[in-house]
């Protein structure tokens, strides 16, 4: 066994130089999460999630408890495994053997991952809450099932996805669960334990896969870390036996600051030290911070103040280390657009651009001619957010037009009765702090960029 780690490991050195693989080529990958898409995408990979008929997977489309039973069926045996199994079993009269999920629910019933709503039913068509499905990952893991049930299930869940950072970048509560969000928290469990034994995880017993961190030299991506997945079966689950990804961040900080004792918390952890750390700020690292935006404080853990408008906090498992990037963005409306061209094995041959409102111009594939008058979220590097720097990262956007019916300068606002909060620090050249000042109203039909994590960051009519 320790000869097979070792040579897994080595494989992982040797092919830590590997592209970055993109997303899953589901046609509306687009709608994915940022923090969402290194999950999508190996979750898919690993066929533990599949799309449908049409080439969509629709993220955003609540996890019922059909698509539930298959993730927690291949997350336990792995998917050929799971898909080895036969039809049958009549548990639940309204899955018969008929039912595509009838051998997936009949697995997780008879091992307790999953039970029935009454009546002998078990509702495949039913949404589950984030907890739910929290509670099912956790008794798939091994978890005593009798400590998650009575009045306080949900309370003991939560306590317990905590406990084993299974909720690391992805927002677990009561309300449904997102597809996207299921596949995060599913790739959580797969990988649980890693940090003390890579054999002991679901990955490994199920798939064979481990994964390691990777360090990125592409500036472009403000050395993001990258995750490398290598698998050990012949005949892997993508081209080759490895797998290269930019990592996702396990912590997500938006809104307000966050005090060194109490990021540490929120990470899971009692203490982060120096030598733990690297921060990325503007397109630079440092091994000690340059700022009061993320500081040292006495207790060596982090302080996290002052202006910006996005934290993200990368965490390796099998070194320790944290890597934390600071950055903002600004919102740039798309003048012009040369398209990439492909070669017949769909590699590029020549790169494509995308060309800004503010003169700028970033080489990207993203982008096609239908695209010009839309706008994008692009990162920048300057010193001040009104200056206009080279934009270094491109997001696609997503523009919201309704009625305007709150507005506060400091929080956000709602728009047909859904609420838009503002990063922490709002781009002077937004107009949304001045929205109701520069002649707006409540009532106003306007227009709302949306970034790719969700938040508001411009407003206009």
């Amino acid at each position: 066994m320790k000869k097979l780690i070792a040579l897994l490991l080595s494989a992982v050195l040797l092919l830590s130089a590997v592209p970055m693989v993109g997303a899953a080529s589901f046609k509306d990958s687009a709608d994915v999460a940022f923090m969402n898409v290194e999950a999508v995408d190996i979750m898919s990979d690993l066929k533990v999630v599949t799309g449908f008929p049409e080439g969509d997977f629709k993220p955003n489309d609540t996890l019922t408890r059909a698509q539930a039973a298959k993730i927690l069926c291949c997350c336990v045996l792995g998917t050929k495994a799971a898909d080895a199994l036969a039809a049958g079993g009549s548990t639940f009269t309204d899955v018969p053997a008929s039912h595509w999920a009838n051998k997936f629910v009949e697995y997780c019933a008879s091992k307790g991952i999953v039970s029935g709503v009454g009546n002998n039913k078990f509702d495949p068509n039913g949404k589950l809450t984030g907890y739910a499905f929290g509670k099912m990952l956790l008794v798939a893991l091994g978890a005593d099932a009798s400590k998650l049930t009575g009045s306080d299930w949900d309370k003991n869940t939560k306590d317990m996805l905590i406990e084993k950072h299974l909720d690391f970048g992805v927002s677990v509560d009561s309300t449904e669960i997102s597809r996207q969000d299921a596949c995060h928290l599913a790739l959580n469990a797969l990988f649980n334990g890693e940090g003390t034994d890579v054999t002991s995880t679901l990955a490994y017993n199920a798939f064979y896969v481990i994964r390691t961190a990777a360090t990125s030299t592409d500036s472009k991506k403000y050395k993001r870390p990258r995750t490398v997945y290598t698998s050990s079966e012949e005949g892997a689950y993508w081209k080759g036996n490895d797998k290269t990804v930019t990592s996702t961040p396990v912590f997500f900080q938006k809104t307000g600051s966050v005090g060194g004792a109490d990021l540490a918390k929120y990470l899971g952890v009692e203490e982060i030290t120096p030598d733990q750390i690297t921060i990325v700020r503007n397109g630079a690292t440092a091994s000690k911070p340059k700022s009061t935006n993320i500081s040292l404080d006495s207790t060596k853990n982090h302080t996290f103040t002052g202006n910006g408008i996005r934290l993200e906090v990368y965490h390796a498992a099998d070194t320790g280390k944290y890597t934390f990037i600071h950055l903002w963005y600004t919102p740039w409306k798309i003048t012009d657009v040369t398209p990439a061209t492909y070669y017949a094995d769909g590699t590029v041959d020549k790169q494509g651009s995308v060309t800004f409102d503010n003169g700028k111009s970033l080489k990207t594939n993203d982008f096609t001619k239908d695209d010009i008058g839309t706008y994008a979220l692009t990162y920048s590097t300057g010193s001040s957010i009104s200056k206009i720097t080279t934009p270094v990262e491109v997001f696609r956007s997503e523009i919201v037009t309704g009625k305007l019916e709150k507005h506060s300068e400091k929080t956000g606002l709602t728009i047909d009765g859904r609420e838009y909060l503002y990063p922490y620090r709002v781009p002077d050249n937004s107009g949304m702090k001045t929205y109701i000042k520069d002649g707006g109203a409540i009532g106003d039909t306007v227009n709302l960029l949306v970034s790719d994590d969700g938040y508001a960051v411009a407003l206009w009519k």
